[in-house]
């Protein structure tokens, strides 16, 4: 069977350790007043959580009256069990966070600036406008389908070392749970938008640093959270127009997708201008295989020619004008397809 993992330590430190820990952050507002607690370091969550008490920190979106922001930056919390902990607004700056335990934690606002995130666990973690840069370190972390990252500032940190096929899909998308209950469309319709948001901050990311595979896997996810978001306002046109974009070529990001739709158009109307010239309406020319699959791709390029004994009224044009107006929908996506995926935006 599995080790059960440890329930995070939340007794307090015994006196000896408070009187070190004051004795602590005592010179370190001395030494280096903005990072008091620097290079000190903390052993528990009980050790964290009384640390919050005197100094008067809130770990709160909201900071209640007479409380400031949490202030470990450079603090070694390494290795530590601090799930579920409220660090909101925290300054965790180039705080040392290797391989600790943050599951079902929030991390708002907070700034990460330097931190060491290496191997650290951030399933369930809401990184929600969380500050990042260059010298943040996220390789092997752990997340899962409901980490948050909407307006996360990655400020170029390196995406390189972390397994972006863990979870197909982040924790800003609503729940159908969430769905279900709120009953006005226009909220429904901002989860959507904000799920889509999130997404589209990773994309960014992830293209900047060459990492196409998973930025087009949440590029995907993010039209999908569109389309919800159009069907919600109402915007139905927009909401077809989705569907048929991600089905056609799956918004630039299946090339593949519009040369089977290409091909296959011009099969099936190949064997309908073969059809309805040897077997349907005598009075026409028959058509050989090969020349109905000629008469398929010029039709399909708007550039359809026709013998004297085919008419305006024939069905042999009615279908040949519904396969260019096909044509031209598919060519136009082709093009916008290309110029996305080999050209850029």
């Amino acid at each position: 069977m599995a080790k059960e993992q440890e329930k995070p330590d939340i007794t307090e430190p015994i006196e000896e350790r408070k009187v070190e820990l004051n004795q602590l952050y005592t010179n370190g507002i001395k030494n280096t007043p903005d990072t008091p607690y620097k290079g000190v370091k903390i052993k528990t969550l009980g050790e964290v959580q009384w640390i919050m008490q005197q100094r008067k920190w809130s770990g709160e979106t909201n900071l209640p009256r007479g409380m400031s922001r949490a202030n470990f930056s450079r603090a070694q919390l390494s290795q530590l069990n601090l799930e579920g902990i409220q660090l909101n607004n925290a300054n965790l700056n180039g705080t040392n966070l290797r391989r600790t335990q943050l599951s079902n934690s929030c991390l708002v606002r907070s700034d990460l600036s330097g931190a060491n995130l290496y191997g650290a666990k951030l399933n369930n973690v809401n990184l929600a406008r969380a500050l990042m840069d260059i010298k943040t370190v996220l390789d092997k972390i752990e997340f899962d389908e409901k980490t948050k990252f909407l307006g996360v500032r990655w400020n170029n940190v390196s995406l390189n070392d972390i397994d972006w096929l863990q979870t197909s899909h982040i924790g800003d998308e609503p729940t159908k749970e969430i769905i279900i209950q709120e009953k006005m469309a226009v909220k429904r319709a901002k989860y959507y938008r904000d799920a889509a948001g999130a997404y589209h901050g990773l994309v960014v990311a992830l293209n900047d640093q060459g990492l196409s595979i998973p930025a087009s896997n949440y590029r995907l996810r993010e039209k999908d959270m569109e389309k919800e978001a159009l069907w919600e306002e109402h915007k139905f046109c927009g909401w077809l127009f989705n569907i048929f974009l991600g089905g056609v070529a799956g918004h630039g990001e299946k090339p593949g997708r519009t040369v089977t739709w290409y091909l296959g158009i011009i099969a099936v109307f190949s064997v309908i201008y073969w059809m309805l010239t040897n077997l349907v309406h005598g009075s026409v020319k028959a058509l050989s295989p090969l020349e109905a699959v000629i008469l398929s791709l010029t039709c399909f390029h708007g550039r359809g020619f026709f013998t004297n004994t085919i008419t305006i009224g024939d069905p042999v044009t009615t279908f040949a004008a519904i396969e260019a107006v096909l044509g031209l929908f598919i060519e136009l996506v082709f093009i916008a397809t290309f110029s996305k995926k080999f050209l850029g935006e």
